[in-house]
């Protein structure tokens, strides 16, 4: 009697790989064939040697991030029962690191059980650009500290929890009297110290934002009840 197992059935050594396939695994990107549920047929070696796991017979969205899990399957669904193209991106949890991903998903004429295709790019580095700039937006260069941007889009989100969910908040400022004496007459890189210290210290406020002057303050906002 012959027994087959579908993770016995994965053996992507062995799957006939097509000049497409070869061509996007050169350009780095990476390429799974699935089933119309979303499970694992084929896989490129690239991806095989990214998440480090064996995949065959597995879920793709299982591979992902868990918060990027639900887009994902929404998206292989879609894909399979309309048979239009979907454009999701999630991060996959590689061996190194999480990666994000720009997924490509297609229906192909396989004449098999694995008509959807998957072609996935990386996208690490437009996301760690994007990353820096808001970062640069939000935050003072020197001190590191959130800036007005960031201090006025955190006090409107607690505002919003507030709202929802009937608890109250707090807005404070504190004063660090003596700051300006510190910062001229020690330097700024000892004043930018004491001022990540205080944020440190204050570290139950939303968001900690420094306005400069005489007399140092520093303000943010915070639910009540949550510290």
């Amino acid at each position: 009697m012959h027994t087959s197992s579908t993770a016995a059935r994965f053996e992507p050594r062995k799957q006939p790989v097509s000049l497409l396939d070869s061509l996007l695994e050169a350009a780095g990107d990476i390429v799974f064939r699935l089933t119309v549920g979303g499970q694992v047929r084929a896989a490129s070696r690239r991806a095989l040697t990214l998440t480090g796991v064996e995949i065959g017979g597995r879920a793709l969205a299982s591979l992902a991030h868990d918060v990027d899990q639900p887009a994902l399957r929404n998206a292989i669904a879609g894909a399979g029962a309309s048979g239009a193209p979907a454009l999701v991106e999630a991060r996959f949890r590689c061996q190194e690191r999480d990666i994000w991903f720009e997924l490509r998903i297609a229906t192909i004429a396989s004449g098999d059980d694995a008509p959807l295709l998957v072609i996935g790019r990386d996208m690490s580095a437009q996301h760690a650009t994007e990353e820096r700039l808001r970062h640069m937006a939000t935050h003072d260069s020197l001190t590191e500290l959130p800036n007005r941007v960031l201090l006025s889009d955190r006090i409107r989100m607690v505002i919003a929890n507030a709202r929802r969910s009937g608890q109250g908040f707090a807005v404070a400022t504190i004063g660090l009297d003596g700051f300006k004496k510190v910062n001229d007459g020690l330097g700024h890189a000892i004043g930018d110290a004491v001022l990540r210290m205080a944020e440190a210290i204050v570290d139950f406020l939303e968001a900690v934002q420094a306005d400069g002057g005489d007399r140092e303050t520093l303000a943010g906002a915070a639910r009540i009840g949550d510290h």
